[in-house]
């Protein structure tokens, strides 16, 4: 549905106002409660006109947020979630006061080209390592190679 976001981006925190944020916690405890979920869920919904409106939910760990979300506010999900299987009933969030600004993306490059893909990009990315500091990213998990001068 969208070129630039859909199974792309994850940014975090949000740029939703306090009443979008309610009408989102709202959709997602209507959807939890029906389910009877007891656990995590990924809840997808875009912004339009002001309402949100629901895309899917996956009654499942998502891939990407945990790692916006931990980048950000350094709430940790599956501590969460190891927290609700535990001795603990209901795991305690603190909300940070200041949270990081965290954009994850799928980019892949090419000779003069340099696009936002989906994760699926990395299924035939070949071998993958993690590097610190990629050209002013914090980190990266990427199949770059640099040239090494010969001579």
């Amino acid at each position: 549905m969208d070129a630039s976001y859909d199974c792309k981006r994850v940014l975090a925190p949000t740029a939703l106002g306090e009443g979008e944020i309610k009408q989102f916690e709202e959709i997602t405890l209507t959807i939890s409660k029906a389910l009877n979920l007891r656990g995590i869920m990924d809840v997808e919904v875009i912004l339009s006109d002001g309402q949100l409106k629901l895309l899917e939910i996956d009654a499942r760990l998502p891939s990407q947020t945990p790692t916006a979300v931990y980048l950000s506010t350094g709430v940790n999900m599956v501590e969460l979630l190891a927290g609700l299987y535990s001795r603990h009933p209901q795991p305690k969030v603190s909300p940070p006061s200041s949270p990081r600004g965290v954009v994850y993306e799928h980019l892949k490059a090419s000779p003069g080209k340099l696009e936002v893909s989906g994760e699926h990009i990395m299924a035939n990315a070949g071998p993958l390592q993690l590097w610190e500091n990629f050209f002013g990213a914090d980190e990266a998990i990427t199949n770059y190679e640099p040239i090494v001068p010969s001579g």
